[in-house]
């Protein structure tokens, strides 16, 4: 038993130089990290990662990723949410924000206290009228949130839309400045010893790389984890049923809104990115029903090739002394936006259970669990807008509504269903702000009022509710416009990737 002092990562896409540079801040030399780049960087899903969660900011600050630079870099814009159209029904939209929706009063939820005007029979704003993240996002304005937590504009967070491609160059430069090797070439072979891990990876040049650890970042097709080790793959298209992708890039017309768009369609549904000059758009869409020439007519993009795209994961995360990080370990329907994050939280559950090069079962066993766990999360929280769409247009949202849920997602809707409550599990992805935003902007209310609200006089509740919703407006009024707010920085025209000096 050895320190590993010797990890190499294969892949060339995010993920691979995202944990370079990660792995190469956390250990500052101790380690030698080797980085072969085989493959192609902009293969699969890596052009769709741009659009993420507010919990991405904590992981760059953890790391000292510099904000300005990264969004210079990236061409990022900010975000405060995601604006779901026609998921519902045709033609509903709600904003999934960033955020709270009201405020407490006392120990009751906002949204319970909503629920109780509404089940006696008197109009409530929408919720998202009472979100500062969700009227802002639709008004096009943008600031930082406020540190006083005083405040009404400390009452939501954002996170980034960003190209990202350029920051795959931009951890690249990274990576490398902070001392990580690379190795060019295809990978040609992988040989694995007798006891199950990894000996040795052969180039195509016929170079043989040696290591103590192995970060198998190689995508969807998996090469390590998946081909030489034959860990198997776990299909979720029975809650995910999306299986096929077209993507295109197109110039940007009008101001960048500060939130994502993702539009609800008859076999699917299509992503809008925005950055300050140009729009990354994808069509996600089930081939079951939906062929690749009707889906390229309906993005706008003839002659562009679909490509398949599975929601699911690896059986297992860490097999031997390899383990797979982003699409190697597993696909999710970008939808709600933790493909960056899930990639992040790998790199960070690694650091915190470092192996020796004898990777102890015990050591593997906890990050099994621990990643098993928040894929699962995610998963769940992806399938929400599919099976609570009460459309009825399409085969398509026939059988997402009809579909069977992951048991503790089941039990999720059936408490919340009942009285507004919410289970609490380990290793949460999202808050109750994003369970209440998207439950409600679906129409998911819950059928009996809280018990600690029926003592509360209703007209006085419906007024401080329609207070709340005025104060939100205005509130939102007094923001800049999002591309003022890029202008000030520097941010609102597409940058030459650049990174900081150090």
């Amino acid at each position: 038993m050895k320190p590993v002092d010797n990890l190499v990562i294969v892949g060339s896409g995010f993920a691979a130089w995202a944990s370079a540079c990660m792995l190469a801040r956390a250990t500052a030399g101790r380690i030698q990290l080797s980085v072969i780049a085989a493959g192609d960087a902009n293969d699969g899903i890596d052009e769709l990662l741009g659009s993420c969660r507010p919990s991405l900011l904590a992981t760059h600050r953890a790391f000292g990723i510099d904000e300005p630079s990264f969004m210079r870099a990236t061409s990022a814009t900010f975000k405060l949410g995601t604006s779901m159209h026609d998921w519902r029904a045709p033609g509903d939209s709600y904003v999934h924000a960033f955020g709270d929706i009201g405020a407490r009063l006392d120990s009751v939820p906002f949204h319970q206290l909503m629920n109780r005007v509404r089940l006696a029979s008197q109009p409530v704003p929408r919720p998202e009228e009472c979100s500062l993240a969700a009227m802002a996002a639709r008004a096009g304005r943008f600031a930082h949130p406020s540190a006083d937590s005083r405040s009404v504009n400390s009452t939501y967070d954002y996170a980034y839309q960003f190209d990202a491609i350029a920051a795959t160059g931009y951890f690249r430069t990274l990576a490398q400045r902070d001392g990580v090797r690379v190795y060019a070439g295809e990978l040609r072979d992988v040989i694995v010893r007798e006891d199950g891990f990894i000996g040795a990876l052969v180039l195509d040049s016929g170079e043989r790389i040696g290591g103590q650890l192995f970060l198998d970042c190689t995508g969807a097709d998996c090469r390590l984890l998946g081909q030489a080790l034959g860990v198997p793959f776990d299909s979720w298209s029975q809650w995910l049923p999306c299986d096929r992708v077209l993507r295109r890039r197109s110039p940007r017309a009008g101001a960048v809104p500060p939130l994502t768009s993702a539009a609800a369609g008859a076999t699917g549904w299509r992503l809008r990115l925005p950055l300050p000059s140009e729009d990354v758009e994808a069509l996600f869409y089930s081939s079951n029903h939906c062929g690749d020439e009707q889906a390229a007519r309906e993005l706008g993009a003839e002659g562009a090739s679909a490509a398949a795209f599975a929601s699911g994961r690896r059986r297992r995360f860490w097999a031997g002394n390899c383990i797979a990080i982003g699409a190697a370990a597993g696909n999710l329907d970008p939808l709600a936006g933790v493909s960056v994050q899930l990639i992040y939280d790998s790199i960070a559950r690694l650091l915190t259970l470092f192996p020796h090069d004898d990777c102890a079962p015990a050591i593997v066993g906890e990050y099994e669990r621990l990643s098993t766990l928040q894929y699962e999360r995610a998963r769940d929280f992806t399938a929400l807008p599919f099976h609570l769409s009460q459309r009825e247009d399409s085969a398509f949202w026939r059988q997402c509504r009809t579909m069977a849920l992951p048991e503790q997602l089941e039990y999720r809707l059936r408490l919340f269903r009942h009285g507004g409550r919410f289970a609490q599990f380990d290793d949460e992805l999202f808050d109750e702000s994003d369970w209440v935003s998207v439950l409600l902007g679906q129409g998911l209310w819950p059928q009996r009022p809280d018990p600690l609200t029926l003592s509360m006089n209703v007209d006085q509740l419906a007024q401080r509710i329609h207070r709340m919703s005025d104060i939100m407006r205005r509130a939102a009024e007094a923001l800049p416009m999002h591309r003022e707010y890029l202008e000030e920085r520097g941010l609102a025209v597409a940058q030459v990737a650049r990174v900081p000096s150090r």
